[in-house]
């Protein structure tokens, strides 16, 4: 029997744990490994050119810690296809920093798409520049807002398209001007209110806002507009400006706005502006205001001490409130009669007159009187005082030069002196020799029924109209045939006052009233008394105004209930020869009522 010895127990056989060494094998090699082993090997081994080299889903059996530790050069060996084979969470591993330029402008919208929104914020600017437009649409709204906006090149965001609604408000209002003016009229009427309100509209162009639809328009804040440069606020369609941006617009931001827009403006928008901003357009562009949009302004809207009302570089009215003058519509008159003048006269002067209800000054109104005037005086000069200013306004135009050349080398008063209105003399170019603190009063009746529209009002008297003859008369336009201002005293006018006995015969320069029981036909004439622009009552003793027009057709007129006449060109005739100089339109007018004048047999 044979004796065998027993087996020792079988052992299973182990191995120690190593680590693949990539840098001894090709590419093939590794591209054969599985995932355990590829995990297992030192990817510090591995050069950027095997890495290139390696099939896409190689590079995806690589853990995210491996990839994580790639180096800057193993990152930018990566493939668009390797890169695309990444995970999620592999791909969100790797430091972005270390992506070439050519790299992120060459990767798929997918792989972009997946990156995080911190590693995208992390971009630096020349990665950010290499985002092309399908890359910039595919990212997250999170990882869009995260990167800084400064990082945007100009051509981004002029190619951003719908993209640009995704934008957060501080990276749209941290724009810089070049990135503002980049944004398309798309892209600025495709944003949300929220985001047109963090606009710097200081930034846009004029035309990106002429682009706005109303809808974009009507979002803009008060704020934002106000901060426009004077071409944008030019650019805007004022028919769609809304009461809140009217009611927030500052004085200043008012003034740039262009004829065509304050004409566009409705009566109800032109009640909405600010006081501040009404009171611009009263002070700068008052007569391309219609007198309807005037009509339209507020108590609160005219509120103040004083109003300005006229044209810049040209003539305004500065409008100092009494403590009566505060009734409904009453302050609306006397800014359109100011607006009217300021649209006939062209001179760069500012008339300052004291505005009250129920008196002029501290007189109060007679019960018969629609309204009163009281002129301050600038001085008393001699007649080759007052020829020498008249002609020097000769080249201004045609009707000032008939004016002068109407006027004789010799005195027609023989020593006379000629009373000059505070504010006439500085129309005039003559050195005023007192200085009032305003150049006139001027009241309305609070005895007769009025209208304030300056619309025609049966049974009522057109304060409009009343305010056009009362501060003209503070403006000069007054006579005195050597009587009605004192003894040997006369005005610019007498010199164009002629008159023609009742029994006929020739027309003579009238420089002194009719004798009491007197019958004359006068009248006003630019040709020595041949034609008559219009007449005057009969002047007899001290009292009267001897510039005023017969009849009440006439803002110049006597005044009925009933009317609103509007300025004639006999009525710009008498000013030019009171020394103010006539606009083009209004020369015009002058032009066709001479020629029109009523010749005399």
């Amino acid at each position: 029997m044979v004796s065998v010895a027993p087996l020792a127990p079988r052992m299973t056989p182990t191995f120690a744990s190593t680590t693949v060494d990539l840098a001894q094998m090709s590419v093939a090699q590794i591209d054969a490994l599985d995932q355990r082993s590829l995990q297992k090997a030192d990817i510090a081994a591995l050069t950027a050119q095997k890495i290139a080299g390696l099939k896409a889903d190689t590079v995806a059996r690589f853990s995210k810690a491996q990839i994580s530790k790639f180096s800057a050069d193993q990152v930018q060996a990566l493939t668009t296809s390797q890169m695309a084979a990444l995970s999620k969470p592999v791909l969100q591993g790797i430091g972005v920093e270390k992506f070439s330029v050519d790299q992120v402008r060459a990767l798929g919208v997918t792989t972009v798409s997946q990156l995080s929104a911190a590693q995208i914020g992390k971009f630096s600017a020349d990665q950010v520049h290499a985002l092309t437009t399908s890359q910039m649409a595919a990212l997250s709204k999170p990882a869009l807002q995260g990167i800084g906006v400064e990082k945007f090149s100009a051509d981004q965001v002029s190619a951003l398209g719908a993209t640009a609604n995704q934008l957060s408000a501080a990276q749209i209002h941290g724009m810089s001007a070049t990135q503002t003016q980049a944004l398309t009229a798309q892209e600025i009427n495709g944003l949300t209110s929220s985001l047109v309100a963090a606009l710097n509209t200081a930034q846009l162009n004029a035309s990106q806002v002429a682009s706005m639809s109303s809808t974009t328009m009507s979002r803009l804040t008060a704020t934002q507009v106000n901060a426009m440069s004077a071409a944008d606020v030019q650019a805007l369609d004022a028919r769609a400006l809304t009461a809140a941006q009217l009611g927030g617009l500052t004085g200043a931001a008012a003034a740039n706005f262009s004829v065509s827009q304050i004409s566009a403006l409705s009566t109800t928008q032109t009640s909405k502006l600010s006081a501040a901003a009404a009171q611009s357009l009263l002070a700068n562009s008052a007569t391309t205001l219609s007198g309807d949009q005037i009509n339209a302004l507020s108590a609160k809207q005219l509120s103040g001490n004083s109003l300005v009302v006229g044209v810049s570089g040209g003539l305004s009215f500065k409008l100092a409130w009494d403590a009566s003058a505060g009734g409904a519509g009453f302050r609306n008159a006397a800014a359109n009669a100011a607006a009217r003048l300021a649209g006939q006269i062209a001179n760069h002067v500012q008339v300052s007159i004291s505005v009250a209800y129920g008196k002029v000054g501290n007189q109060k109104i007679s019960a018969s009187a629609v309204a009163m005037s009281m002129a301050a005086v600038g001085g008393v000069f001699g007649y080759g005082e007052i020829r020498d200013a008249l002609t020097r306004n000769a080249g201004n135009s045609g009707l000032q030069s008939t004016i002068a050349n109407q006027l004789s080398a010799a005195d027609p008063t023989h020593g006379g002196k000629f009373l000059v209105a505070a504010a006439q003399a500085r129309a005039l170019g003559l050195t005023p020799k007192y200085a009032p603190p305003v150049d006139g009063y001027a009241g309305l009746s609070s005895a007769l029924p009025m209208s304030y529209t300056g619309k025609a009002v049966a049974g009522k008297f057109d304060a409009v109209s009343a305010f056009e003859h009362e501060f003209t008369e503070v403006m000069g336009r007054v006579g005195s045939l050597g009587a009605q201002q004192g003894a040997g005293v006369y005005t610019t006018l007498d010199l164009f006052h002629y008159s023609r006995d009742a029994g006929g015969g020739a027309s003579y320069l009238d420089l002194a009233p009719a004798p009491a029981g007197a019958t004359r036909q006068s009248f006003f004439s630019l040709d020595g008394g041949s034609t008559s622009l219009g007449s005057y009552p009969t002047a007899t003793g001290k009292n009267g105004d001897f510039a005023d027009f017969s009849g009440a057709s006439d803002p110049f007129g006597g005044g009925a209930p009933g009317g609103a006449p509007a300025l004639s060109g006999a009525d710009v005739a008498q000013m030019a020869v009171t020394g103010w100089t006539a606009t083009a339109p209004a020369i015009d007018l002058a032009a066709r009522a001479v020629a029109n004048a009523y010749r005399l047999a």
